[in-house]
């Protein structure tokens, strides 16, 4: 028995291929947002993927998506609709000399403490409350306002022509077979999903940040991320630390019209594969479920990767590899001594402030000898007498006395570490 002859055997049951452009359209959007980072993106993602239905509605609404850059909305389109990060929770923003704070600043921010986890930290001995982690990063490219960063394909990117053949086979077996019904519903998927690779192609993905005033000072600050236990130092020229905080990726709206045709066509494969698949061949119906079960699979390898790609994207394309550190200390003390320590802002009170909030008695005595000694560049090395103080019963005084143990072990770890620059470093070029 020959091997078509075989599939026309198969027991299939026809639901299985028909139902298949509504179910796995997060991976397939996710792995088509990846490929607008590769360079020669265009010609990757020619397959008969599964989720079109899923795939039209985001390609739908990326069509009309607007960006906000300042006051008013502007032309391009948010490419974050894509992964379905446009609306998450960005991280607040600190500047060290300025004293300005930027509540939310974008998905750029976001992205980047994404990249900063996948560090090992280097553990600081503290006391231990409440772990945190503070990266340092060392900005030296500031990039222009308006660039097109791609990065070379990794050689896994060639995986994308494994569903491509698997498609192709597909359909050159239905035609073998005499079943042009199930041929053409192949070749349409295909077309879809060639028309999404060209139109993002089209539309010119681009990286965009405010244009910085000329003699403007260091932008260096403290990114606080959502989750509160995370924090990222930056430092370096403001074009460098406003690409994170204020910058973002943008498709230029002349790609609106090619979406929403791509939009149109991935819309009638579901319709079509719904409504006539059940009306091919056992052996076309087999088929067409081999190719859409090889488009799963490298779906769900590339949304794998997909926030690790954009993550490089940013960090590689863009910033250019900075010098990233990650350290973890056991209590929030410790971490707002330490972003003390590495930025030396210009009120350290202030900064301290920001970072600690609290407004008692002691706060307030721990602040101010804190913020004293490194503002005289004093080591912070404390004695009884910086908390056997007037004015501070028993209690008062050991939480005083832990507070500036805290602040010590920051200041120790920071000595270590950071000061004599002799810490091992780790790349977020490999990221």
């Amino acid at each position: 028995m020959s091997t078509i002859e075989a599939l026309q055997h198969l027991p299939l049951s026809p639901d299985a291929s028909a139902l298949a452009g509504f179910f796995g359209g997060d991976d397939a959007v996710a792995a088509m947002a990846m490929l607008h980072a590769y360079q020669g993106r265009k010609w990757l993602g020619w397959y008969n993927s599964p989720g079109s239905y899923e795939i039209a509605k985001r390609l739908t609404q990326l069509a009309t998506s607007r960006l906000c850059d300042g006051p008013s909305p502007s032309t391009d389109l948010d490419p974050a609709i894509l992964l379905g990060s446009a609306n998450s929770p960005s991280p607040a923003f600190i500047a060290a000399h300025s004293g300005s704070v930027i509540p939310h600043t974008g998905p750029c921010a976001d992205l980047f403490l994404h990249v900063c986890r996948t560090l090992a930290p280097q553990q600081i001995p503290s006391r231990e409350s409440r772990p945190m982690t503070v990266t340092i990063a060392d900005l030296t490219h500031a990039p222009s306002p308006h660039t097109h960063p791609t990065l070379a394909p990794p050689p896994s990117a060639l995986l994308a022509l494994l569903p491509t053949a698997a498609s192709l086979a597909a359909a050159a077996g239905c035609a073998y077979t005499h079943d042009w019904l199930c041929c053409a519903l192949i070749a349409l998927g295909i077309a879809a999903s060639a028309s999404a690779a060209l139109a993002l192609a089209f539309a010119a993905p681009t990286f965009a940040r405010p244009p910085t005033a000329p003699g403007a000072p260091t932008g260096s600050g403290v990114l606080l991320g959502p989750t509160d236990t995370d924090v990222a130092v930056l430092r370096g020229p403001e074009g460098a630390v406003s690409a994170i905080t204020r910058g973002h990726f943008a498709l230029h709206p002349r790609g609106a019209p090619a979406l929403r045709l791509s939009a149109v066509l991935h819309l009638a494969q579901a319709a079509l594969q719904l409504l006539l698949v059940p009306q091919g061949t056992r052996a076309g119906q087999a088929l067409v479920l081999a190719s859409l079960a090889a488009a799963w699979a490298y779906n769900a390898h590339a949304a794998a990767a997909a926030a690790r790609w954009q993550g490089a994207l940013l960090v590689r394309g863009v910033l250019r590899a900075p010098r990233v550190r990650r350290f973890a200390l056991g209590s929030r003390t410790a971490m707002a001594v330490f972003v003390l320590l590495v930025l030396r802002p210009a009120r350290p009170e202030g900064m301290l402030a920001a970072l600690l909030p609290n407004d008692t008695g002691v706060w307030v005595r721990w602040r101010a000898a804190v913020a004293g000694r490194v503002a005289g560049g004093e080591a912070l090395v404390f004695g009884e007498a910086d908390w056997d103080v007037e004015g501070l019963d028993a209690d008062e005084r050991r939480l005083l006395q832990t507070l500036l143990g805290d602040a010590q072990a920051a200041y120790e770890g920071y000595v270590r570490y950071v000061a004599p620059e002799i810490a091992p470093t780790e790349s977020v070029s490999k990221a």
